[in-house]
Protein backbone atom coordinates (compact mmCIF):
# COMPACT_ATOMS: atom_id res chain seq x y z
CA UNK A 1 0.00 0.00 0.00
CA UNK A 2 1.13 3.56 -0.60
CA UNK A 3 -0.25 7.04 -0.23
CA UNK A 4 -2.59 8.56 -0.93
CA UNK A 5 -4.90 6.26 1.01
CA UNK A 6 -8.66 6.58 0.77
CA UNK A 7 -11.85 5.17 2.24
CA UNK A 8 -13.20 2.24 0.22
CA UNK A 9 -16.47 1.77 2.08
CA UNK A 10 -18.20 2.47 5.35
CA UNK A 11 -21.16 0.71 6.94
CA UNK A 12 -22.14 -2.54 5.32
CA UNK A 13 -24.39 -5.07 7.09
CA UNK A 14 -25.55 -4.23 10.62
CA UNK A 15 -23.32 -5.24 13.51
CA UNK A 16 -26.32 -6.42 15.56
CA UNK A 17 -25.34 -10.06 15.14
CA UNK A 18 -21.60 -9.52 15.52
CA UNK A 19 -19.87 -10.41 18.81
CA UNK A 20 -19.49 -7.66 21.45
CA UNK A 21 -15.97 -6.29 21.85
CA UNK A 22 -15.82 -7.02 25.59
CA UNK A 23 -15.71 -10.80 25.06
CA UNK A 24 -12.58 -10.47 22.89
CA UNK A 25 -13.72 -12.86 20.19
CA UNK A 26 -11.54 -13.89 17.25
CA UNK A 27 -10.18 -11.03 15.14
CA UNK A 28 -11.95 -10.72 11.76
CA UNK A 29 -9.93 -12.52 9.11
CA UNK A 30 -9.18 -11.63 5.48
CA UNK A 31 -8.35 -14.11 2.71
CA UNK A 32 -8.55 -13.76 -1.08
CA UNK A 33 -10.51 -10.52 -0.97
CA UNK A 34 -13.06 -11.72 1.57
CA UNK A 35 -13.57 -10.52 5.14
CA UNK A 36 -14.83 -13.18 7.56
CA UNK A 37 -16.39 -12.09 10.85
CA UNK A 38 -18.03 -14.10 13.63
CA UNK A 39 -21.24 -13.58 15.56
CA UNK A 40 -22.87 -15.34 18.48
CA UNK A 41 -24.78 -17.64 16.13
CA UNK A 42 -23.35 -17.02 12.70
CA UNK A 43 -20.33 -16.53 10.43
CA UNK A 44 -20.50 -14.01 7.57
CA UNK A 45 -18.33 -13.10 4.59
CA UNK A 46 -18.04 -9.61 3.07
CA UNK A 47 -16.31 -8.32 -0.04
CA UNK A 48 -13.27 -6.61 1.46
CA UNK A 49 -13.25 -3.91 -1.26
CA UNK A 50 -16.95 -2.96 -1.28
CA UNK A 51 -18.41 -4.19 2.02
CA UNK A 52 -21.06 -6.17 0.13
CA UNK A 53 -22.44 -9.18 2.02
CA UNK A 54 -21.36 -12.34 0.19
CA UNK A 55 -23.01 -14.84 2.52
CA UNK A 56 -24.03 -15.40 6.10
CA UNK A 57 -24.27 -18.88 7.62
CA UNK A 58 -26.28 -19.65 10.74
CA UNK A 59 -24.22 -21.67 13.23
CA UNK A 60 -26.11 -21.75 16.55
CA UNK A 61 -23.86 -21.23 19.56
CA UNK A 62 -20.73 -20.60 17.48
CA UNK A 63 -19.62 -17.56 19.48
CA UNK A 64 -21.23 -18.40 22.83
CA UNK A 65 -17.95 -18.23 24.76
CA UNK A 66 -17.21 -14.73 23.44
CA UNK A 67 -20.78 -13.40 23.68
CA UNK A 68 -20.34 -11.62 27.03
CA UNK A 69 -20.29 -7.99 28.11
CA UNK A 70 -17.77 -8.49 30.93
CA UNK A 71 -14.13 -8.28 29.93
CA UNK A 72 -12.23 -11.56 29.52
CA UNK A 73 -9.13 -12.85 27.75
CA UNK A 74 -11.32 -14.48 25.09
CA UNK A 75 -9.57 -15.67 21.96
CA UNK A 76 -6.29 -14.42 23.39
CA UNK A 77 -6.44 -17.35 25.78
CA UNK A 78 -8.41 -20.12 24.09
CA UNK A 79 -7.58 -19.20 20.48
CA UNK A 80 -9.77 -18.54 17.46
CA UNK A 81 -12.48 -21.03 16.60
CA UNK A 82 -12.09 -20.54 12.85
CA UNK A 83 -9.31 -20.09 10.31
CA UNK A 84 -9.78 -18.58 6.84
CA UNK A 85 -7.90 -19.44 3.65
CA UNK A 86 -8.28 -18.78 -0.06
CA UNK A 87 -9.75 -22.24 -0.68
CA UNK A 88 -11.52 -23.07 2.60
CA UNK A 89 -12.75 -21.77 5.94
CA UNK A 90 -12.42 -24.22 8.85
CA UNK A 91 -14.79 -23.66 11.75
CA UNK A 92 -14.90 -25.34 15.17
CA UNK A 93 -18.59 -25.83 15.87
CA UNK A 94 -18.82 -27.82 19.09
CA UNK A 95 -18.07 -31.46 18.34
CA UNK A 96 -17.54 -30.87 14.61
CA UNK A 97 -14.98 -29.09 12.45
CA UNK A 98 -16.79 -27.71 9.39
CA UNK A 99 -15.03 -27.06 6.09
CA UNK A 100 -16.88 -24.18 4.39
CA UNK A 101 -16.62 -22.97 0.81
CA UNK A 102 -15.23 -19.42 1.20
CA UNK A 103 -17.19 -18.19 -1.82
CA UNK A 104 -20.62 -19.53 -0.82
CA UNK A 105 -20.46 -20.64 2.82
CA UNK A 106 -21.71 -24.09 1.88
CA UNK A 107 -20.57 -26.94 4.14
CA UNK A 108 -18.23 -29.52 2.69
CA UNK A 109 -16.26 -32.02 4.74
CA UNK A 110 -17.02 -32.46 8.45
CA UNK A 111 -14.55 -33.83 11.01
CA UNK A 112 -15.88 -35.34 14.22
CA UNK A 113 -14.44 -36.97 17.33
CA UNK A 114 -15.02 -40.49 18.59
CA UNK A 115 -16.26 -40.60 22.19
CA UNK A 116 -13.94 -42.17 24.76
CA UNK A 117 -14.45 -43.64 28.19
CA UNK A 118 -13.14 -40.53 29.94
CA UNK A 119 -14.98 -38.12 27.64
CA UNK A 120 -18.21 -39.46 26.14
CA UNK A 121 -18.98 -36.06 24.56
CA UNK A 122 -15.71 -34.63 23.24
CA UNK A 123 -15.28 -31.16 21.75
CA UNK A 124 -12.67 -29.60 19.49
CA UNK A 125 -10.47 -26.81 20.87
CA UNK A 126 -7.70 -25.00 18.95
CA UNK A 127 -7.63 -24.91 15.14
CA UNK A 128 -4.92 -23.77 12.73
CA UNK A 129 -3.50 -24.46 9.26
CA UNK A 130 0.02 -24.75 7.89
CA UNK A 131 0.35 -25.46 4.16
CA UNK A 132 -1.76 -28.60 3.53
CA UNK A 133 -1.97 -29.57 7.20
CA UNK A 134 -4.91 -28.87 9.51
CA UNK A 135 -3.86 -28.67 13.17
CA UNK A 136 -6.48 -29.11 15.87
CA UNK A 137 -6.76 -30.02 19.51
CA UNK A 138 -9.47 -32.15 21.04
CA UNK A 139 -11.06 -32.25 24.47
CA UNK A 140 -10.44 -28.83 26.07
CA UNK A 141 -9.62 -29.28 29.75
CA UNK A 142 -9.15 -27.26 32.92
CA UNK A 143 -7.30 -28.41 36.05
CA UNK A 144 -9.63 -29.37 38.86
CA UNK A 145 -9.15 -27.73 42.24
CA UNK A 146 -10.10 -31.01 43.88
CA UNK A 147 -7.36 -33.37 45.05
CA UNK A 148 -7.39 -36.98 44.04
CA UNK A 149 -7.99 -39.58 46.72
CA UNK A 150 -4.58 -40.89 47.82
CA UNK A 151 -3.84 -44.37 46.51
CA UNK A 152 -0.58 -46.22 46.74
CA UNK A 153 -1.62 -49.55 45.26
CA UNK A 154 -2.89 -50.69 41.90
CA UNK A 155 -6.64 -51.08 41.51
CA UNK A 156 -8.05 -54.12 39.71
CA UNK A 157 -10.22 -53.57 36.66
CA UNK A 158 -10.21 -57.34 36.22
CA UNK A 159 -9.32 -58.91 39.59
CA UNK A 160 -7.53 -62.19 40.30
CA UNK A 161 -9.62 -65.34 39.84
CA UNK A 162 -12.25 -63.46 37.81
CA UNK A 163 -14.79 -65.29 35.67
CA UNK A 164 -13.71 -65.31 32.00
CA UNK A 165 -15.26 -66.63 28.82
CA UNK A 166 -12.92 -69.13 27.21
CA UNK A 167 -12.57 -71.38 24.18
CA UNK A 168 -10.24 -74.38 24.25
CA UNK A 169 -9.72 -77.09 21.65
CA UNK A 170 -10.91 -75.01 18.68
CA UNK A 171 -10.37 -71.58 17.15
CA UNK A 172 -12.99 -68.79 17.26
CA UNK A 173 -14.51 -67.41 14.09
CA UNK A 174 -14.73 -63.71 13.29
CA UNK A 175 -13.20 -60.81 15.16
CA UNK A 176 -13.30 -62.46 18.57
CA UNK A 177 -11.15 -59.74 20.17
CA UNK A 178 -13.66 -56.93 19.46
CA UNK A 179 -15.97 -55.52 22.12
CA UNK A 180 -19.08 -56.28 20.09
CA UNK A 181 -18.28 -59.94 19.41
CA UNK A 182 -20.99 -62.38 20.53
CA UNK A 183 -19.20 -65.21 22.37
CA UNK A 184 -22.41 -67.18 22.84
CA UNK A 185 -20.88 -70.64 22.47
CA UNK A 186 -17.89 -70.00 24.76
CA UNK A 187 -17.53 -71.63 28.16
CA UNK A 188 -17.08 -69.74 31.43
CA UNK A 189 -14.29 -70.41 33.89
CA UNK A 190 -12.29 -68.87 36.71
CA UNK A 191 -8.74 -67.66 36.11
CA UNK A 192 -6.10 -69.13 35.98
CA UNK A 193 -6.38 -71.62 33.16
CA UNK A 194 -4.03 -74.53 32.50
CA UNK A 195 -2.88 -77.98 33.57
CA UNK A 196 -0.21 -79.81 35.57
CA UNK A 197 0.86 -76.87 37.76
CA UNK A 198 -1.50 -77.35 40.70
CA UNK A 199 -2.28 -73.61 40.56
CA UNK A 200 -5.07 -73.56 37.97
CA UNK A 201 -8.67 -72.88 38.95
CA UNK A 202 -9.98 -73.92 35.52
CA UNK A 203 -8.11 -77.12 34.72
CA UNK A 204 -7.82 -77.96 31.02
CA UNK A 205 -7.44 -81.69 31.55
CA UNK A 206 -7.87 -82.52 27.84
CA UNK A 207 -5.28 -80.04 26.52
CA UNK A 208 -2.07 -82.10 26.73
CA UNK A 209 -1.28 -83.88 23.44
CA UNK A 210 -4.45 -82.48 21.84
CA UNK A 211 -4.25 -78.71 21.32
CA UNK A 212 -1.91 -75.75 21.97
CA UNK A 213 -4.19 -72.70 21.97
CA UNK A 214 -6.65 -71.24 24.48
CA UNK A 215 -8.70 -68.06 24.00
CA UNK A 216 -10.01 -65.81 26.78
CA UNK A 217 -12.42 -62.85 26.86
CA UNK A 218 -13.43 -60.64 29.77
CA UNK A 219 -15.65 -57.54 29.72
CA UNK A 220 -15.16 -54.65 32.14
CA UNK A 221 -16.40 -51.10 32.74
CA UNK A 222 -13.75 -48.47 32.00
CA UNK A 223 -15.22 -45.55 33.94
CA UNK A 224 -12.82 -46.05 36.82
CA UNK A 225 -9.87 -45.95 34.38
CA UNK A 226 -10.68 -42.51 32.97
CA UNK A 227 -8.29 -40.68 35.30
CA UNK A 228 -5.72 -43.43 35.78
CA UNK A 229 -2.00 -42.74 35.48
CA UNK A 230 -1.25 -46.11 33.92
CA UNK A 231 -2.71 -49.48 33.00
CA UNK A 232 -0.85 -52.77 33.33
CA UNK A 233 -1.52 -56.38 32.48
CA UNK A 234 -0.23 -58.66 35.21
CA UNK A 235 -0.09 -62.24 34.03
CA UNK A 236 1.42 -65.59 34.91
CA UNK A 237 1.91 -67.50 31.66
CA UNK A 238 3.44 -70.60 30.10
CA UNK A 239 4.44 -70.46 27.25
CA UNK A 240 3.31 -67.41 25.23
CA UNK A 241 0.38 -65.06 24.66
CA UNK A 242 -1.03 -62.11 22.73
CA UNK A 243 -3.37 -59.67 24.50
CA UNK A 244 -5.91 -57.30 22.91
CA UNK A 245 -7.90 -54.37 24.28
CA UNK A 246 -11.09 -53.77 22.29
CA UNK A 247 -9.58 -55.49 19.27
CA UNK A 248 -6.20 -53.70 19.36
CA UNK A 249 -3.07 -55.69 20.16
CA UNK A 250 -1.49 -54.37 23.35
CA UNK A 251 1.01 -57.07 24.40
CA UNK A 252 2.77 -59.85 22.49
CA UNK A 253 5.35 -62.10 24.09
CA UNK A 254 6.70 -65.44 22.93
CA UNK A 255 4.80 -65.35 19.61
CA UNK A 256 7.10 -64.31 16.81
CA UNK A 257 4.60 -64.17 13.94
CA UNK A 258 0.89 -64.35 13.23
CA UNK A 259 -2.03 -64.85 15.55
CA UNK A 260 -4.54 -67.56 16.44
CA UNK A 261 -4.15 -70.75 14.42
CA UNK A 262 -1.64 -68.95 12.16
CA UNK A 263 0.69 -68.04 15.04
CA UNK A 264 4.24 -69.25 14.55
CA UNK A 265 7.55 -69.14 16.38
CA UNK A 266 6.19 -69.98 19.83
CA UNK A 267 8.97 -69.62 22.40
CA UNK A 268 9.00 -71.80 25.50
CA UNK A 269 8.61 -69.92 28.78
CA UNK A 270 8.24 -71.31 32.27
CA UNK A 271 5.66 -69.68 34.54
CA UNK A 272 7.55 -68.50 37.61
CA UNK A 273 5.07 -65.96 38.93
CA UNK A 274 3.12 -63.00 37.51
CA UNK A 275 4.90 -60.62 35.13
CA UNK A 276 3.79 -57.06 34.44
CA UNK A 277 3.31 -55.44 31.00
CA UNK A 278 2.45 -51.77 30.48
CA UNK A 279 -0.55 -50.98 28.27
CA UNK A 280 0.57 -48.00 26.19
CA UNK A 281 -1.87 -45.22 25.20
CA UNK A 282 -4.67 -47.09 26.97
CA UNK A 283 -7.01 -44.08 27.15
CA UNK A 284 -7.26 -43.92 23.36
CA UNK A 285 -8.30 -47.60 23.26
CA UNK A 286 -11.04 -47.45 25.89
CA UNK A 287 -14.69 -47.22 24.91
CA UNK A 288 -17.66 -45.74 26.75
CA UNK A 289 -19.49 -48.56 28.49
CA UNK A 290 -18.43 -52.14 27.82
CA UNK A 291 -14.77 -52.91 27.09
CA UNK A 292 -13.12 -56.26 26.38
CA UNK A 293 -9.72 -57.67 27.26
CA UNK A 294 -9.02 -60.67 25.02
CA UNK A 295 -6.04 -63.01 25.31
CA UNK A 296 -4.84 -65.92 23.22
CA UNK A 297 -2.50 -68.28 25.07
CA UNK A 298 -0.09 -70.59 23.24
CA UNK A 299 1.81 -73.67 24.31
CA UNK A 300 5.18 -74.40 22.73
CA UNK A 301 4.01 -77.88 21.69
CA UNK A 302 1.05 -80.15 22.24
CA UNK A 303 3.11 -82.55 24.35
CA UNK A 304 4.34 -79.79 26.67
CA UNK A 305 4.42 -80.79 30.32
CA UNK A 306 2.23 -77.87 31.45
CA UNK A 307 0.33 -74.71 30.48
CA UNK A 308 -0.66 -71.57 32.42
CA UNK A 309 -2.63 -68.44 31.67
CA UNK A 310 -3.65 -66.33 34.66
CA UNK A 311 -4.30 -62.62 33.87
CA UNK A 312 -5.20 -59.58 35.96
CA UNK A 313 -5.82 -56.07 34.57
CA UNK A 314 -4.69 -53.21 36.83
CA UNK A 315 -4.76 -49.42 36.84
CA UNK A 316 -2.75 -46.98 38.92
CA UNK A 317 -4.81 -44.05 40.13
CA UNK A 318 -3.26 -40.59 40.31
CA UNK A 319 -1.51 -40.07 43.62
CA UNK A 320 -2.43 -37.44 46.19
CA UNK A 321 -0.30 -34.71 44.59
CA UNK A 322 -1.90 -35.09 41.16
CA UNK A 323 -5.02 -33.38 39.88
CA UNK A 324 -7.66 -34.51 37.47
CA UNK A 325 -8.00 -32.48 34.30
CA UNK A 326 -11.70 -31.89 33.81
CA UNK A 327 -13.11 -31.88 30.26
CA UNK A 328 -15.02 -28.72 29.30
CA UNK A 329 -16.45 -27.22 26.12
CA UNK A 330 -14.13 -24.21 26.05
CA UNK A 331 -10.67 -24.09 27.58
CA UNK A 332 -7.19 -22.69 27.10
CA UNK A 333 -5.60 -26.14 26.84
CA UNK A 334 -6.60 -29.49 25.36
CA UNK A 335 -5.92 -33.13 26.10
CA UNK A 336 -4.83 -34.15 22.59
CA UNK A 337 -3.22 -32.79 19.42
CA UNK A 338 -4.79 -34.06 16.18
CA UNK A 339 -3.24 -33.31 12.77
CA UNK A 340 -4.97 -33.91 9.42
CA UNK A 341 -4.18 -33.76 5.73
CA UNK A 342 -6.70 -30.98 5.12
CA UNK A 343 -7.30 -31.85 1.47
CA UNK A 344 -8.10 -35.51 2.16
CA UNK A 345 -9.59 -35.14 5.64
CA UNK A 346 -7.27 -37.96 6.72
CA UNK A 347 -5.80 -37.98 10.22
CA UNK A 348 -2.00 -38.01 10.01
CA UNK A 349 -1.26 -38.41 13.72
CA UNK A 350 -2.42 -37.54 17.20
CA UNK A 351 -0.64 -37.15 20.52
CA UNK A 352 -2.02 -37.11 24.07
CA UNK A 353 -0.88 -34.48 26.56
CA UNK A 354 0.42 -35.19 30.03
CA UNK A 355 -1.35 -32.07 31.32
CA UNK A 356 -2.79 -30.07 28.42
CA UNK A 357 -1.52 -28.51 25.19
CA UNK A 358 -1.89 -24.75 25.72
CA UNK A 359 -3.67 -23.28 22.70
CA UNK A 360 -1.84 -19.95 22.68
CA UNK A 361 1.57 -21.66 22.62
CA UNK A 362 1.01 -23.70 19.45
CA UNK A 363 3.18 -22.49 16.56
CA UNK A 364 4.34 -24.06 13.29
CA UNK A 365 7.36 -23.38 11.11
CA UNK A 366 10.07 -25.19 9.22
CA UNK A 367 8.09 -28.41 9.18
CA UNK A 368 7.84 -28.49 12.98
CA UNK A 369 4.99 -27.96 15.41
CA UNK A 370 6.01 -26.24 18.64
CA UNK A 371 3.81 -26.40 21.73
CA UNK A 372 3.82 -26.40 25.53
CA UNK A 373 2.30 -29.27 27.47
CA UNK A 374 1.62 -27.69 30.84
CA UNK A 375 -0.35 -25.23 32.90
CA UNK A 376 -0.15 -21.45 32.50
CA UNK A 377 1.29 -19.24 35.21
CA UNK A 378 -2.10 -17.57 35.68
CA UNK A 379 -3.77 -20.90 36.38
CA UNK A 380 -0.93 -21.88 38.73
CA UNK A 381 -1.53 -18.71 40.71
CA UNK A 382 -5.28 -19.36 40.81
CA UNK A 383 -4.76 -22.87 42.18
CA UNK A 384 -2.24 -21.63 44.72
CA UNK A 385 -4.71 -19.01 45.96
CA UNK A 386 -6.99 -21.92 46.76
CA UNK A 387 -4.14 -23.49 48.73
CA UNK A 388 -3.36 -26.12 46.07
CA UNK A 389 0.22 -27.14 45.37
CA UNK A 390 1.33 -26.84 41.74
CA UNK A 391 4.81 -28.32 42.10
CA UNK A 392 3.83 -31.32 39.95
CA UNK A 393 2.68 -29.21 36.98
CA UNK A 394 6.10 -28.95 35.33
CA UNK A 395 5.40 -28.06 31.69
CA UNK A 396 7.42 -29.14 28.65
CA UNK A 397 8.24 -27.26 25.46
CA UNK A 398 8.04 -29.72 22.56
CA UNK A 399 9.08 -29.67 18.91
CA UNK A 400 7.22 -32.26 16.84
CA UNK A 401 7.56 -33.24 13.19
CA UNK A 402 4.44 -31.72 11.61
CA UNK A 403 3.96 -34.67 9.21
CA UNK A 404 4.53 -37.57 11.60
CA UNK A 405 4.15 -36.22 15.13
CA UNK A 406 7.54 -37.66 16.09
CA UNK A 407 9.31 -35.76 18.85
CA UNK A 408 12.27 -33.78 17.45
CA UNK A 409 13.23 -32.42 20.87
Amino acid sequence: AKAPLGLLWYGGPSNDEVLPRHGHGPTPQVAAGRLFIEGADMLRALDIYTGRLLWQKRLPGLGTFFDVTGHQSGAGEIGSNYVSLEDAVYVVHGQTILELDPATGKTGRQLTLEPTADNPRPYWGYIGVWEDVLIATSTPVVPSEKKETPTSDDVSLIPPNAQWQYMAGSDPAGDWTAAGYAATDWKTGEAGFGYEDDDDRTVLSDMKDRYTRVYLRKTFDARSAADAERMTLKINYDDAFIAYLNGKEIVRTGVERGRGKDADGIIAHEAEGPETFAVEAFRSLLLPGKNVLAIEGHNHSADSSDFSLDPVLLIKKADHTARRWRAVRHGSASRRLVVFDRHLGKELWSRPAKYGFRHNTIAVGGGKLFCIDGISQAKRETLERFGKSTKDYAGRLLALDIRTGEEVW
